[in-house]
């Protein structure tokens, strides 16, 4: 679900449902609907993450493991199943209708018919099983580029984005940091060795 929603989309739903709201009267004053916006906009459009050790950057949709992405989708997922429903021929046969996320369950008194049909398209024509189903996988084939990888994301190499004069700083700090490990590894051998052997040539002198 959250790969498959765009960023205006997302942003602009949530805007609605922040309007639609019952309002109260609170001590402190809310923030204005442009300014959850804004934010909501910042949080998707900055979203990073690593993988095989390489680092990403969502560039479309909202990426899967961010802490806001199942909140924001939601809303946007209520609005687009109940459109779906109010498009539904037969939404007056509904007898429950429950949702947790994407998924809807629905109980509804009609034939296999009326259950098998999908929403009325604007022109009235019934959408089926199987356009629904071609046109998934139609936008699946548009996600992908030629090289097999998503176009949702796009990565970058932090080594290539460190400038060589960064990058020879933090070589020349490694280094100088097993140096002094090393060095400071071999005194305390070295210390060690001389007091056990010390001790141990006391012994021999006393038998």
């Amino acid at each position: 679900m959250y790969t498959n929603m765009e960023f205006n989309e997302l942003i602009h739903s949530v805007g609605r449902a922040y309007n639609s709201a019952v309002k109260e009267d609170y001590p402190i004053k809310l923030p204005s609907c442009e300014t959850i916006k804004s934010l909501v906009a910042t949080v998707l459009k900055n979203n990073y993450f690593e993988f095989n050790d390489r680092y990403f950057v969502q560039k479309i949709c909202a990426s899967m493991g961010s802490k806001c992405s199942p909140e924001i989708c939601d809303i946007r997922a209520f609005e687009v199943i109940n459109e779906i429903i109010e498009k539904y021929k037969y939404k007056n046969k509904i007898l429950f209708y429950g949702r947790y996320r994407d998924d809807a369950f629905i109980i509804a008194h009609s034939s296999r018919e009326e259950t098998n049909a999908r929403c009325l398209k604007d022109d009235g024509r019934i959408v089926e099983k199987k356009d629904y189903n071609d046109n998934e996988e139609q936008q699946e084939d548009n996600r992908e580029s030629e090289d097999g990888e998503s176009d949702s994301t796009e990565s970058y190499d932090l080594n290539e984005e460190v400038g060589d004069e960064n990058e020879d700083f933090i070589d020349d700090e490694d280094e100088d940091f097993i140096d002094d490990q090393e060095a400071s590894s071999e005194n305390e051998n070295e210390d060690f060795s001389d007091d056990e052997d010390s001790d141990y040539s006391e012994e021999d002198t006393d038998d």
